[in-house]
This record gives structure tokens, sequence and C-alpha cells, in this order.
């Protein structure tokens, strides 16, 4: 018997078949956007063979090779479709076509009809959080997760953790001090992303890894996950050491947080009114131990609920992958706005020393007794939430319904069937028929009577809004009170040039920017001048980790 033969035949026709299911669903896929375009639907020019994989290079030919996508379509919006701020675009095999809504109105909309998320998420997400977590399920499975954490983000009990955020915010000071007597050009992101990791972990399980001071592999081991998880490539599953690397790094992650939450979850049993272990994951715990008796604390020697570890352990992971993204995105953009609008630093620098008072050695010890103090600073509020407005971390994907049409502003219905739908927060935050002076950074703004009903989106809206806002606002707050009028801190992009450490992201560059670009691409450093654009590395991450200098200031 011939063996090479019958194998060269087996291969033959798996080749075959594959080649046979990609052709039907570019098909499939080709004909359904045909069918929106023959209705006059808003979108790009188009044509059988590459959709509008054609446009869309020509329009990354003007940007960065690592640019956040949402900054390219809020272009797109703003240059063709600002009479309707909403259209389709055909990225297959990148992307399942997609209605791009860039729509205030028509994202309420969104968020009461489509609640769905879609496939795509499992893959993005489940290599970095284990497995399934709130990103990513659906139905009664995310029904009854959602209910069963959310009690550990209730804003009175974010504000009783405050003194972990305190604690952490001053270790972040110093660190920041030390940065400054070396008087080196460092990456800010890298930094602040270990203050927001510790801080995270502390509430979700009550431990300190003591992350600012030393790097802790469990964190380490998930940031190195996310270069390897990307929207937007269809083929990088097929990367030959992809699933190597992604179980080495589970691995790692496993070993350090198994024991943690079996010490949880034994504490927890052996006194479950104990509030000094008090943690997210014992508020579940306690949450799920009611809905199901058998389950409930009969002692130290109890059982361990694997079934329940397994799931709260993707959870934990998700919280660590979704926080620390946005507090620290944003925090470091806070300090890039300021920078560029010192009239806007001096006046939360006044505001607070009104508030804490001028000597700053007190200000941890004044937060730590009375953190409600926070509250006192609306201007610091108003940074933060126009920082968030111009720099929104992501924006949210959706799966379309064929009984779910949206309208424009014109009043045009858009079937949304047979679509992902895609809620375009940048668009919508710098829509002029949301926002006045949109391009302009107005803390003052959020001082007045606020913004048209949906135009404001960083956590999004509805039942699957971010339930970690409180603790992310709460973060941001504490941080910049205890750092505005320590440190000045400014760009450095030059000196990062010199020092030849330009290399992008972890090396490893697939997202769908990258696939689709010309080589020209390669030569833009800016984005409309600026070189923190955000930059896709796992989220929207300022370019090259925002190299600067700090100074301490002169008291």
């Amino acid at each position: 018997m011939d063996f090479s033969a019958i194998w060269m035949s087996f291969l033959l026709t798996v080749v075959v078949a594959a080649s046979g299911h990609f052709l039907y669903s570019g098909y499939r896929v080709r004909s359904r956007v045909n069918s929106l375009r023959k209705m006059g639907l808003q979108m790009p020019p188009w044509n059988w063979l590459t959709g509008h994989l054609t446009f869309f290079r020509a329009e990354l030919a003007n940007y960065p090779p690592n640019v956040l996508i949402s900054v390219v379509m809020k272009d797109i919006a703003q240059k063709y479709f600002a009479s309707t701020e909403m259209f389709y675009l055909d990225l297959w095999p990148m992307l399942p076509p997609t209605l791009w809504v860039g729509n205030a109105a028509a994202s309420i909309e969104v968020n009461k009809r489509l609640n769905t998320k879609p496939e795509v998420y499992k893959g993005l997400f489940q290599p970095m959080t284990g497995g399934p977590s709130l990103l990513d399920t659906n139905g009664q499975e995310w029904k009854y997760w959602r209910g069963l954490m959310s009690p550990g983000f209730a804003p009175g009990y974010v504000m009783s953790k405050a003194s972990e955020f305190i604690d952490s915010g001053d270790v972040f000071c110093e660190v920041l001090e030390k940065r400054a007597r070396e008087g080196d050009v460092f990456q800010l992101e890298v930094v602040s992303m270990r203050f927001t990791l510790e801080s995270i972990i502390k509430i979700a399980l009550n431990l300190d890894l003591g992350h600012q001071r030393k790097v802790h592999p469990v964190p380490k081991a998930l940031l190195a996950i996310m270069p390897w998880t990307t929207v937007g490539n269809p083929f990088e599953k097929l990367h030959p050491i992809r699933p190597f690397i992604v179980a080495h790094y589970n691995r790692i992650i496993n070993y350090h947080m198994v024991p943690e939450l079996e010490k949880c979850y034994a504490e927890y049993m052996a006194n479950p009114s104990s509030k000094a272990s008090q943690s997210i994951f014992t508020l579940a715990l306690a949450a799920h131990s009611k809905n199901f008796p058998d389950k409930a604390p009969k002692g130290k020697n109890q059982k361990v609920d694997r079934t329940f570890m397994d799931i709260a352990l993707f959870q934990i992971r998700m919280l660590l992958i979704a926080g620390h993204d946005t507090t620290t995105s944003i925090l470091v953009y806070a300090y890039h706005i300021l920078h560029k609008h010192p009239e806007a630093m001096a006046r939360m620098r006044e505001e607070h020393t009104r508030v804490f008072g001028p000597d700053l050695s007190q200000t941890s010890s004044i937060l730590r007794k009375k953190s409600s103090t926070l509250n006192n600073t609306p201007y610091t509020l108003g940074v933060i939430k126009e920082t968030m407005r111009m720099f929104p971390p992501g924006g949210a994907f959706r799966a379309g319904s064929a009984d779910v049409h949206l309208l424009d502003r014109n009043g045009t219905q858009y079937p949304t069937g047979g679509c992902h739908v895609s809620v375009a927060h940048h668009t919508i935050h710098y829509s002029p028929n949301v926002y006045s002076d949109p391009e302009i950074f107005k803390p003052e703004r959020w001082l007045d009577s606020g913004v048209e009903n949906g135009g404001w989106r960083p956590f999004e809206r509805g039942p699957r809004n971010c339930m970690g806002q409180d603790v992310a606002m709460l973060q941001l707050k504490v941080v910049l009170v205890l750092t505005a009028r320590k440190f000045n801190i400014t760009p450095a992009y030059e000196e990062w040039d010199e020092l030849e450490v330009t290399k992008r992201s972890s090396g490893r560059n697939w997202s769908i920017a990258n696939w689709i670009g010309g080589k020209k691409r390669f030569e833009k450093r800016d984005v409309n001048g600026d070189r923190a654009y955000q930059a896709e590395n796992g989220g929207a991450r300022p370019a090259l980790g925002y190299p600067c200098r700090v100074e301490l200031i002169n008291q």
C-alpha cells in the first residue's frame, strides 16, 4: 500500500475543502454587502474582489503602522460620512462586514437592542483570560457572572477600598521621584501600568503583589500574551509557535494565581463574616454560595468548588486585562494633554491646594481620613472626562440582528443582520453634533450641563457597560491628586529616537492596519503632528509607551 499517495490525497482533500469553504464564505459576505450597496446605503467605493480593502489600504497610507484603527475610522467618518455618521465597511477576510455607528442617538438603540457579543471576541480575549469571561460570554452565563461580580463594583464598596489605591499611589510617587533623580528618559506607560495592575489585584483578591517595586510574574505573563491576540488577522492562529507561547504564559499565571484563589476560598469558608479578607472574589463567592446552598461555608476544610474557582480565575484575569488598559492609557494621556495645556494644569493644581491644603506631605493622610474629599474636585473630574473623550480606550462590537435596523441622522434605515455593529467611540466623541469645538481640550465643558445623551461612552452604556468604571475613576482621581503638584512630566520622543529605542511594540505587529497598509506607512511617526497618538498594542496605548522625563517641582 502506497501510504505517501494516501497521505497526499488526504492533504489535497483538506486543502480543497478549506479553499472551498473560504471562497464560499467570501461569496456570502460580498453578496450581503452588495445587497446593502444596491439599497443606496452609505459605504466607500466597493468591488467584488477586494470589498473595501483597496479603499482602506489607501487611507491607512497616511498613518503610522501601529495606529489604533478607531482613530482611522473617526477620520474616515468625518471625511466621507459626516452627514450620516454611519457607514458599512467590508474588510473580509480581516473582519466580518461591519456597520460603523458614529451617531449618538443610534448608539443608544444599539445598547437597547443589540447586546450579544460577536464570536470574534472569544478568539481575542480567551487566550488572555484563559477561558470564558464577561468580555465574551452571552445569555444566562453572562448574566449569572455579571450578577456575582456586581457587588465588588458597587460605588460604596469601591470607595471603601480607596486606601488601597492611596497606598499604591504613594508608591507610584516614590517611583516617579526616583526617575526624577536619575534624570533618564523612560516610558511612562510602563510605570503607570504597574501601578494600575498592582492596585486592581489588591481589590480583586486582597493581595499586594508589590509589582511597582519588583516585577511580578503574573502581570508580566498577562502582558506577554497580549501581542499574540489581535483583531483583524485571520491567520494569526496559524502561527506555529503561538499556541506554545500562550500555553507557557498561562501556566505561569495559573501557577501563581490558583494558590492565591484557594487561599482566599479557604479563608472565606472558615470565616465568611470577616471584613479583613474581603475582596471582589469573596463577594462573588458569597453571592454564589447563596445561589447554591450546598456550596455555602461549612468550615475551613470544605472541598473547593472547582468549577467556580476556574471561572472565577477567568474573571479575575479579565479584570486585570480590561482594567489596566483603561486606567493606564487615560492616566498617561492626562499628563500629556495637561502638559500641552499648562493653563488647565494650573487650574487643577489650584483646586488641589484649595481642597487639600498647601502641604503636599499631608495629602495622603487627608485622603485616608476622608476619601470622599475627592468629591470636592470637580475640575479634576472634568480633566479626566475630557481626556477620556479625546482618547477613548476603544469601542464596542455587537452582533447584528435581522430584526434590528438603525437610523442615521437623516432617518435612513441601516439593516444590521449579517453584520457586526461597531459603536465608534472616537467618532461620537469628536462629533460636532454632540460637542462644540470637539478638537479642543475643554475640561470646563463638564462643569456645565453635560452633553447629548449617549455622547460620552468610554465605558460604553446599557446593560453591558463596564462594571469597573468607578474603580477607574477613583484610581485616576487619587493619582492625579497625589502627583499633579509634585511633578512636571514632559514628552521626550526625540530623545527616545536618538537612543535608537524605536522598536514598534514587541516587534510583532499583526494588527489589521499592518496587514492592509503599505510600506509608506512605516515612514509616518505621528498623527496630526502628535507623536503620542493612540497605538494598537493590546489596547489603545500611547505610541512607544510615551517616552518622557519627569522633574520634581520646587515646593
